[in-house]
C-alpha cells in the first residue's frame, strides 16, 4: 500500500523535505505528473533550508540586524541588536524606526535608500537604554519581483567605541601638544594629568598613557640632566676660575726664573774668561814642574797611588754630574753644571794646597839636603848643587800655586753667584746642591788620601813625581771647567728663550681658560631658562 499524493505532500508541509511520489504506483501515462510533483517538493525543500540558512544566519550575525516592513514599522531583530541596545524583544518590535531618537546623523539614510531603492549608507548617533551608540548603518531595500520595495533591511555596525577612542585620543592628544609645548619653552616642571577613561575608551587611554609615560620619563631625564648641567657648569667655572688664578701664579714664576737665567748666563761669561787665566797659569806651572819631573823617576809607586786615588774622586764626580742631571729641566741641567763647576774649583783648591805643601816640603827636604851636603865637604858639591836647583823649582811652583789659588778663588766667587741666582730659580736645584756637597766630600776624602801619601813620601823624587801627575789632571779638570762653563752660557741662553716661550704658552692657556670660564657662564645661563620643578 503506498500513501497518497495528498498525504505526501502533506507531509512536506509539515517539513519532511526527504518525503516523495512514488512513481511505480502510478500508470505510465502519470509518470510526468508524479516527476512534476517531486520537482516542486525539490523545490520547496531547497526553499525551506535557505530560509533556515538565513533565520541563522540574521539570529547568529554579531552585527545588529533590524527588518523593517515597507512603512519601517519594525518586524523583527537579531539578539546581537537586544544586547547592543539594551532593548527588550517585545517592546522593539513595537516600534517604528522613527522612534529611534537619533541625535546626529551624517550621510545617507532611508529617504536615500526610498529614493534610489539601493543600499544606503550614513553614520549616526542614537540615545538607546544602554547608552548612547555610534553606528555605520547600512539600510538595504528589499524588492519583490516587480521591483517595488516590500521592506527593509537595517545592519548596524556599533562603532562607539572607535569613534570615542578617537575623540578621546583628539581631546588627551591636543591638551598633551599644549603641555608639551610649555616644555619646549623651557617649562620642564608642566605636567598634566589625563582623563579618566570609560569602558568604551579604555583601550585608547592604554596607548595614550604608555605614550604619555615614554614621553613623561624623557622629560623627567631632561629634568635630570638640567639639573647636572646646571651643577656641573657652576663647578666648571669655579675651576676655570681657580686654573686662571694658578696659570697667573705660574707665569709669574716663569719670568722670575727667566731674570735668574739671564743672570746664570751672565756669571757663566764671567766664569768663562776666568778660567782662560787659570788655562795659563797652569800650563806654566806644568812647564815648569817638567823640568823637575825629567829627574825624578824613583817616585813612581808612591805617584801611582795618589792617581788611582784621584780617578776615583773624577769618577765620583762624574757620578754626581749624572744625577744632578736627572733633577729637571734646563733649569735644573744648568744647576747641576754650575755646581759641578763648583766642586772642580774644590778639587782644584785643594790640589793646589796640595801643591803648595808639597812644595813646602820639597824646600825643607832641599835645605836639609844642602846642609848634609856642606857637612860633607867637598864629597857633597855636586849634590848640593842638585839640592839648590830643586829648591829653585819648588819656589817657582810655589809661586805658581799661590797664582793658581788666587784665581780660583775668584773664578769661585763667580761660581757662587751663578749657584746662587739658580737656586732662587728652581726648589728642585736644591737636590742637586745636596749631591754636590757629597761630591765635595768625597774630593775632600780624596785630598786627605793625596795628603797621607804626600807626608809618607821618602824623598824628593816621589814629591817631585805626584807634582807632575797633580798638574796634569789639574789642567785637564780646568780644560773640562772650561767646556762646562761654555755649556752652562750656553744652556742658560736656550732655557732663558724656552722660558720666554712658556711664558707665552701660559699666556695663551690662560686666555683659553677664561675663554672656557665665559662659555660654562654663558651654558649656565642658557640651562637656567628650564624650569624645573
Amino acid at each position: 500500500m503506498y500513501p497518497s499524493e495528498e498525504s505526501i505532500i502533506e507531509q512536506v508541509l509539515k517539513g519532511d523535505t526527504n518525503a516523495r511520489v512514488p512513481e511505480r504506483r502510478f500508470p505510465p501515462g502519470a509518470a510526468r505528473r508524479v516527476q512534476a510533483i517531486n520537482r516542486l517538493i525539490n523545490k520547496y525543500g531547497e526553499a525551506l533550508r535557505k530560509k533556515d540558512e538565513a533565520a541563522a544566519l540574521f539570529n547568529e550575525n554579531p552585527v545588529p540586524i533590524v527588518r523593517y516592513d515597507e512603512k519601517f514599522n519594525i518586524l523583527m531583530v537579531n539578539p546581537a541588536f537586544l544586547e547592543c541596545s539594551g532593548y527588550n524583544k517585545d517592546k522593539v518590535t513595537a516600534m517604528n524606526a522613527h522612534d529611534f531618537k537619533v541625535t546626529k546623523a551624517e550621510g545617507h539614510g532611508i529617504k536615500e535608500a526610498v529614493r534610489t531603492k539601493q543600499r544606503a549608507f550614513g553614520r549616526m548617533e542614537i540615545e538607546m537604554p544602554s547608552g548612547k551608540k555610534v553606528f555605520d548603518a547600512y539600510t538595504i531595500p528589499l524588492l519583490n519581483k516587480e521591483g517595488n520595495i516590500r521592506g527593509f533591511m537595517g545592519v548596524y555596525v556599533d562603532v562607539t567605541q572607535i569613534v570615542k577612542g578617537q575623540r578621546y585620543m583628539e581631546h588627551e592628544v591636543e591638551r598633551l601638544i599644549a603641555t608639551y609645548g610649555l616644555i619646549a619653552q623651557g617649562d620642564i616642571s608642566a605636567q598634566y594629568l589625563l582623563t579618566e577613561p570609560d569602558k568604551d575608551t579604555r583601550a585608547t587611554y592604554e596607548q595614550v598613557a604608555r605614550l604619555h609615560e615614554a614621553v613623561s620619563g624623557i622629560v623627567a631625564n631632561l629634568e635630570e640632566n638640567v639639573r647636572d648641567v646646571n651643577m656641573r657648569m657652576e663647578e666648571l667655572t669655579r675651576r676655570a676660575e681657580q686654573a686662571a688664578a694658578r696659570i697667573r701664579d705660574a707665569s709669574e714664576s716663569i719670568q722670575e726664573i727667566a731674570r735668574n737665567t739671564g743672570k746664570v748666563s751672565e756669571n757663566s761669561e764671567n766664569a768663562s774668561r776666568s778660567v782662560d787665566g787659570i788655562l795659563k797659569a797652569v800650563s806654566d806651572m806644568s812647564s815648569a814642574i817638567q823640568d823637575i819631573t825629567t829627574n825624578m823617576d824613583n817616585a813612581a809607586s808612591l805617584s801611582a797611588k795618589a792617581n788611582e786615588l784621584s780617578y776615583a774622586g773624577a769618577r765620583l764626580a762624574k757620578n754626581v754630574e749624572t744625577s744632578m742631571k736627572d733633577i729637571a729641566g734646563s733649569s735644573g741641567r744648568v744647576s747641576e753644571i754650575v755646581t759641578h763647576i763648583d766642586g772642580r774649583m774644590g778639587e782644584i783648591t785643594a790640589i793646589v794646597d796640595v801643591i803648595t805643601d808639597i812644595s813646602s816640603q820639597t824646600n825643607m827636604l832641599a835645605l836639609n839636603a844642602a846642609i848634609e851636603a856642606a857637612r860633607a865637604g867637598d864629597a857633597g858639591r855636586g849634590f848640593a848643587v842638585v839640592a839648590e836647583e830643586v829648591k829653585s823649582l819648588a819656589d817657582e811652583s810655589r809661586l805658581s800655586a799661590d797664582k793658581i789659588t788666587k784665581m780660583i778663588a775668584g773664578f769661585r766667587e763667580e761660581s757662587r753667584k751663578a749657584s746662587q741666582a739658580m737656586v732662587e730659580s728652581s726648589a728642585m736645584v736644591s737636590q742637586g746642591n745636596t749631591m754636590v756637597k757629597e761630591t765635595l766630600t768625597a774630593f775632600s776624602q780624596i785630598a786627605q788620601a793625596v795628603e797621607a801619601v804626600a807626608k809618607s813620601v821618602a824623598d824628593v823624587a816621589a814629591t817631585t813625581e805626584e807634582q807632575a801627575a797633580t798638574t796634569q789632571e789639574i789642567t785637564a779638570s780646568i780644560s773640562e771647567v772650561a767646556q762646562m762653563v761654555e755649556k752652562t752660557s750656553k744652556e742658560a741662553g736656550e732655557s732663558a728663550a724656552s722660558t720666554q716661550q712658556s711664558s707665552a704658552a701660559i699666556d695663551e692657556i690662560s686666555r683659553m681658560i677664561t675663554e672656557v670660564s665665559v662659555v660654562s657662564r654663558e651654558a649656565m645661563e642658557v640651562n637656567q631658562r628650564f624650569k624645573v620643578s
